[in-house]
């Protein structure tokens, strides 16, 4: 299985559970509502006191699924590493690494030997969809 679906299955199975979680919780809260009407108001306080914080925990979790996927665009962008040779202007483009910084050593050059440095450090513009 790859690690996109696996992902995604997370995705949904967390997406599912809130639903159930906030489903059940709703239930217990109109249970405990029926059992206050009956006259066992000290269940109705306990029922209600679990149903929502079950209504809080799943409402909270659908919200944390709401923002990572508003997220996701951002992360689909591509960060690139320009390096440079000072003598030749020669250049090297390649993903960002984690230690990259402006002005680090890159290397040696391919075309002269010199050492490369790092120019440029970017994000790449996601590409738009066309109609």
């Amino acid at each position: 299985m790859q690690a996109r679906s696996v992902g995604s299955l997370y995705f949904y199975l967390l997406i599912a559970f809130s639903i159930v979680v906030l489903g059940y919780s709703g239930w217990m809260l109109y249970s405990g509502y029926v059992s206050m009407k009956e006259g066992n108001v000290e269940s109705f306080y306990y029922t209600a006191f679990i149903s929502l914080v079950g209504i809080l925990l799943a409402l909270s979790s659908l919200m944390q699924v709401k923002r990572r996927v508003s997220l996701l665009p951002r992360l689909a962008t591509k960060v690139l590493t320009v390096a440079l040779c000072s003598k030749c202007n020669f250049k090297v483009m390649k993903n960002f690494a984690v230690g990259d910084y402006v002005f680090k050593e890159a290397g040696k050059c391919q075309q002269c030997g010199e050492t490369m440095h790092i120019s440029q450090i970017y994000q790449e513009e996601p590409k738009k969809k066309q109609d």
